[in-house]
Protein backbone atom coordinates (compact mmCIF):
# COMPACT_ATOMS: atom_id res chain seq x y z
CA UNK A 1 0.00 0.00 0.00
CA UNK A 2 1.45 3.41 -0.90
CA UNK A 3 1.16 5.91 1.73
CA UNK A 4 1.53 9.48 1.57
CA UNK A 5 3.68 11.12 3.60
CA UNK A 6 1.47 13.35 5.22
CA UNK A 7 2.58 13.53 8.85
CA UNK A 8 6.05 13.37 10.82
CA UNK A 9 6.48 11.64 14.09
CA UNK A 10 4.79 13.60 17.13
CA UNK A 11 2.31 14.91 15.05
CA UNK A 12 -0.97 14.54 16.30
CA UNK A 13 -3.77 13.59 13.45
CA UNK A 14 -7.49 12.78 13.17
CA UNK A 15 -8.48 9.17 11.76
CA UNK A 16 -11.79 8.55 10.71
CA UNK A 17 -12.63 4.98 11.01
CA UNK A 18 -14.85 2.41 9.77
CA UNK A 19 -17.21 2.25 12.41
CA UNK A 20 -17.67 6.04 12.16
CA UNK A 21 -15.98 7.26 14.98
CA UNK A 22 -13.12 9.77 15.19
CA UNK A 23 -9.86 9.15 16.52
CA UNK A 24 -7.24 12.19 17.30
CA UNK A 25 -3.52 11.02 18.58
CA UNK A 26 -0.27 11.56 18.51
CA UNK A 27 1.53 9.36 15.74
CA UNK A 28 4.45 7.36 16.77
CA UNK A 29 4.78 6.26 13.70
CA UNK A 30 3.60 4.59 10.33
CA UNK A 31 4.35 0.74 9.64
CA UNK A 32 3.50 -1.34 6.69
CA UNK A 33 0.49 -2.41 7.82
CA UNK A 34 -1.35 0.78 10.02
CA UNK A 35 -0.68 3.69 12.22
CA UNK A 36 1.21 3.23 15.71
CA UNK A 37 -0.45 6.16 17.70
CA UNK A 38 -0.34 7.69 21.57
CA UNK A 39 -2.73 8.49 23.41
CA UNK A 40 -6.05 8.28 20.90
CA UNK A 41 -8.85 10.01 22.18
CA UNK A 42 -12.68 10.12 20.42
CA UNK A 43 -14.07 13.01 19.47
CA UNK A 44 -17.04 13.08 21.68
CA UNK A 45 -19.73 15.76 20.44
CA UNK A 46 -21.45 17.96 23.26
CA UNK A 47 -23.66 21.08 24.38
CA UNK A 48 -20.58 22.89 24.75
CA UNK A 49 -19.01 21.95 21.84
CA UNK A 50 -16.61 19.04 20.85
CA UNK A 51 -14.84 16.90 24.03
CA UNK A 52 -12.15 14.52 24.00
CA UNK A 53 -12.67 10.98 25.92
CA UNK A 54 -9.55 8.35 26.04
CA UNK A 55 -10.60 5.51 23.27
CA UNK A 56 -9.16 2.82 25.25
CA UNK A 57 -11.19 3.28 28.62
CA UNK A 58 -9.50 0.18 30.74
CA UNK A 59 -6.28 0.42 28.96
CA UNK A 60 -2.94 2.00 30.23
CA UNK A 61 -2.73 5.54 27.82
CA UNK A 62 0.87 5.32 28.32
CA UNK A 63 0.84 2.10 26.11
CA UNK A 64 0.86 2.74 22.12
CA UNK A 65 -1.53 1.05 19.94
CA UNK A 66 -1.62 0.61 16.25
CA UNK A 67 -4.76 1.43 13.87
CA UNK A 68 -4.94 -0.96 10.88
CA UNK A 69 -5.07 0.84 7.39
CA UNK A 70 -8.00 -1.34 6.83
CA UNK A 71 -9.60 0.05 9.61
CA UNK A 72 -8.78 3.78 8.84
CA UNK A 73 -11.11 5.43 6.05
CA UNK A 74 -9.44 8.98 5.72
CA UNK A 75 -6.80 10.93 7.81
CA UNK A 76 -5.23 14.33 8.00
CA UNK A 77 -3.64 17.06 10.21
CA UNK A 78 -6.26 18.26 13.13
CA UNK A 79 -6.91 22.21 13.82
CA UNK A 80 -5.38 24.16 15.84
CA UNK A 81 -8.24 24.14 18.41
CA UNK A 82 -8.66 20.35 18.71
CA UNK A 83 -4.66 20.12 18.55
CA UNK A 84 -4.86 22.06 21.22
CA UNK A 85 -7.42 21.14 23.06
CA UNK A 86 -5.96 17.44 22.93
CA UNK A 87 -2.99 18.70 24.51
CA UNK A 88 -4.72 19.91 27.64
CA UNK A 89 -6.74 16.84 27.86
CA UNK A 90 -4.12 14.29 27.66
CA UNK A 91 -1.19 16.10 29.49
CA UNK A 92 -2.83 18.75 31.30
CA UNK A 93 -0.35 21.55 29.42
CA UNK A 94 -2.47 24.70 28.76
CA UNK A 95 -0.51 25.22 25.29
CA UNK A 96 0.58 29.14 24.94
CA UNK A 97 -1.52 31.24 22.56
CA UNK A 98 0.27 31.80 19.34
CA UNK A 99 0.91 36.02 18.91
CA UNK A 100 3.29 38.17 20.05
CA UNK A 101 4.04 38.07 24.23
CA UNK A 102 3.32 40.89 26.06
Amino acid sequence: MLVNKLAEPGDILCFKIVTGDEIVAKLVEATPTGFVVNRPCTVIPSNQGLGLMQSLISADINNNVTLKFEHVVMHGPVITDIENHYIRTTTGIQPAKSGIIT
